[in-house]
């Protein structure tokens, strides 16, 4: 895997537990700093079920996510997974414009931003 958001990580040896070191320069589209916030905003919105997400399925069994500091985040799983570092290559949510918004239904759907070059 090539990381686009993450500088690196670790996973433990149950596979239980991912240790994961976000890069400090990645911006938003809207110019707001990506940070360890947006990740577990975005893994949360993905569990959960109210928010009709098509990849549920691959976060549901998160068990804890933790912020260390702003760039360090540790996700822990209620079972092994082996495609999750696979799956956490989808594209990450904005806490700041979304947090207080109905995912479902919100205008983001139309208009997203996110941290690309384009």
């Amino acid at each position: 895997l090539k990381p686009d958001l993450a500088a690196s990580w670790n996973v433990s040896k149950d596979g239980l537990s991912y240790d994961i070191f976000l890069r400090e320069d990645v911006l938003w589209h809207d110019g707001v700093k990506f940070s360890a916030d947006d990740v577990k905003f975005s893994l949360e919105a993905f569990k959960n079920p109210k928010n009709n997400s098509s990849v549920y399925v691959n976060f549901e069994d998160i068990k804890s996510i933790e912020i260390l500091n702003p760039y360090h985040i540790k996700i822990t799983l209620s079972k092994p997974f082996p495609e999750f570092l696979d799956a956490l290559s989808i594209g990450m949510l904005p806490k700041h414009l979304l947090s207080d918004k109905d995912l479902n239904t919100a205008s983001f759907n139309q208009n997203p931003i996110g941290t690309g070059p384009y």
